[in-house]
């Protein structure tokens, strides 16, 4: 193919004169390389059609001899695209070797002395390296020589794929529109002409608002659609439409339609204002939908959302509701309370990663992977911990739920949360109840058994062991009587007080002798202590001994116990020392289950603390508790 050469190595011909960017091309060009020869050998005819075609804003092209070799000017050149510069000078079949048949025709047709004329004519030319689909208004015309007899073709081009392309769209709108006002069977469509008070519509608009069809096609005027308006709906439609030709704001609005055999519809009507060149309202175009449907059923669902309500609210159960398809989740506000949300916060799945306990998320998480399999029944029921992502309190939740499939893929996940934190708090409870029962005959055989030891050793005769048995075992009931109340919960030691050297007194009592020995110390100030005290501290107390006896100084007939309690300002302290019993090599590798439920009393009850010596000698307990706490 020939191409443009941009040098000036070349006779600087004077003509073609002017012809902007390609009136310089073609002078500074290497005609002599193609069939036209130099420019000062061009014939008068060849020059002054290229001079008169360079002048012209029309996109035009001459092809020249039976090669048909391209001279145009810069409109063509916008047409040619990527193909120029190097189209100038080249032959057009092989300068659009993609259309060559299409202009090898035009060639013989226009050489023989004929004319062509196409419009909207479809091609595919490679523009810009790659297919593309065009349209144009192609007008070709033979040009004679000096002699009168066809030497060229002159082309006139005017792309219209723009218009073309609008052209087909809006035909594709059109078709759209009236299939879907077709197929729905609930759409109308109206023009109402301001100015002369004309409202055109459709058949089917015309039958809603009770107007004859043939009116709505002939034209009619507005207040005869207003009367077809539901009467309390009237005057608020009327003021709205007013209101939006004064604004140009859009019309959308719902409003009841009363039919002359008394059913009521509702609509959802569409519209703007359109205006002249002078600002003065000429139209106001518009479409109207049928909504009494999806009203009915936005009634229904509202009913049975406030029928749900009340029942959940009674339950105290939340709602949840998890779209997959568009991947939106619903939480009604008593499921985000029990995630630690308020009620405005928005909620993804994320949201409900991230309020998971992190020891039960990856049960929760298989749950659900479990319910969304098609393969499944789609079941989902679970007990989990939240934490909440707002005021970090734990929750314990039960959910359950259903999830529905189409097409063997999950769409819909719906389901409940119930807080049942405190049916977990008493469970635990129970268990602790049970353990600590079970714990406590254990103590109970153990204790008997080292009284009985005790009293065997110290007593001479039966009916001694007997009687020092019996008032141990007495000493212990009472303690259980000071003990009992807090445990059980019933409050009836509530408001009373007693001493500390009351308290340690009964509970120890049991142990106070082996042999005739005393084998526990006493002292410290006037402490009063208060019911609740009481029993955390008699638990303290009655594990310390039972430990005593079972390992400590009590288990050696030489073994002894001193108690001292001091008061520091706000704050109680009691020590226990014993002596005499085994040799401690090293602390013990566990607490027994006694006394972690003594510790805990202490500290979570009573705010105190207890620090363990594990002395050779023996164990030094000191307990710290405040005052407050110890007199209430």
């Amino acid at each position: 193919m020939e191409t443009a050469n941009a040098t000036n190595d070349f006779e600087p011909a004077s003509r073609p004169i002017r012809g902007g960017e390609m009136g310089a091309l073609i002078r500074k060009y290497d005609w002599a390389r193609t069939s036209l020869g130099p420019l000062s050998a061009w014939p008068q005819s060849l020059m002054t059609m290229t001079e008169a075609l360079l002048l012209t804003p029309v996109p035009m092209v001459l092809l020249w001899g039976p090669d048909g070799i391209m001279i145009y000017n810069d409109a063509y050149s916008i047409v040619a695209g990527g193909r120029h510069p190097h189209l100038l000078g080249s032959k057009v079949r092989e300068g659009w070797p993609e259309v060559s048949d299409f202009n090898d025709h035009v060639m013989k047709v226009c050489l023989g002395g004929a004319t062509l004329s196409y419009r909207d004519q479809e091609l595919s030319l490679l523009r810009k390296g790659t297919a593309e689909t065009v349209w144009m208004d192609l007008d070709y015309s033979p040009v004679l020589d000096e002699s009168g007899r066809p030497a060229g073709v002159l082309a006139v081009v005017v792309e219209t794929s723009e218009r073309v392309m609008a052209q087909r769209a809006l035909v594709k709108a059109e078709e759209r529109l009236s299939y879907a006002l077709e197929a729905s069977g609930m759409v109308g469509i109206f023009d109402w002409h301001i100015q002369s008070d004309t409202f055109y519509s459709d058949a089917r608009f015309a039958e809603m608002f009770s107007v004859a069809p043939e009116k709505g096609v002939s034209g009619t005027t507005l207040s005869d659609y207003i009367d077809g308006i539901h009467p309390e709906d009237r005057d608020r439609i009327a003021k709205l439409i007013e209101h939006t030709i004064a604004s140009g704001e859009t019309f959308a609005q719902e409003y009841r339609l009363l039919k002359r055999d008394g059913t009521v519809r509702w609509i959802e009507a569409r519209g703007e204002c359109l205006y002249d060149e002078n600002g003065i309202p000429a139209r106001f175009p518009g479409v109207v939908v049928d909504i009494t449907d999806r009203k009915e059923a936005e009634r229904a669902l509202r009913e049975s959302e406030e029928r749900w309500r009340i029942a959940s609210e009674a339950a105290r159960i939340g709602v949840w509701d998890y779209d997959l398809v568009t991947d939106t989740i619903r939480w009604d506000d008593r499921t985000r309370a029990l995630f630690g949300l308020p009620p405005d916060a928005p909620v993804t799945y994320r949201t409900f990663e991230a309020g998971l306990h992190p020891d039960d998320r990856a049960g929760a998480e298989a749950a659900i992977a479990q319910a969304l399999d098609p393969g499944g029944s789609g079941e989902y029921e679970i007990e989990f911990r939240t934490v909440g992502l707002e005021d970090g309190v734990v929750r314990w939740i039960a959910a359950r739920g259903k999830c529905y499939f189409e097409n063997a893929r999950a769409v819909r996940f719906i389901g409940t949360v119930l807080d049942i934190g405190a049916a977990k708090e008493a469970e635990a409870r129970q268990q602790l109840l049970l353990a600590e029962m079970n714990h406590r005959v254990k103590n109970l055989f153990a204790l008997v058994d080292a009284m009985v030891s005790l009293s065997a050793r110290s007593a001479a005769t039966p009916r001694d062991m007997a009687h020092a048995l019996r008032g141990r075992l007495d000493a212990l009931l009472r303690a259980k009587d000071l003990v009992s109340p807090g445990l059980l919960g019933d409050g009836g030691a509530a408001g009373q007080h007693s001493t500390i050297e009351a308290l340690v007194m009964t509970v120890l009592r049991p142990y106070e002798e082996a042999d005739g020995r005393r084998r526990l110390t006493l002292s410290g100030p006037e402490v009063q202590v208060g019911a609740g005290a009481a029993t955390s501290l008699a638990l303290l107390l009655h594990e310390s001994a039972t430990n005593a006896t079972k390992y400590g100084a009590l288990s050696k007939a030489d073994g002894s116990i001193r108690i001292t309690w001091t008061t520091h300002g706000d704050d109680f302290t009691l020590t226990w020392e014993e002596t005499g019993g085994p040799p401690i090599h090293q602390p013990p590798q566990r607490q027994g289950f006694g006394s972690v439920l003594a510790e805990r009393s202490i500290v979570g009850q009573l705010g105190g603390t207890i620090d363990y010596e594990w002395l050779t000698t023996g164990l030094r307990l000191t307990l710290r508790i405040p005052r407050l706490r110890l007199e209430s």
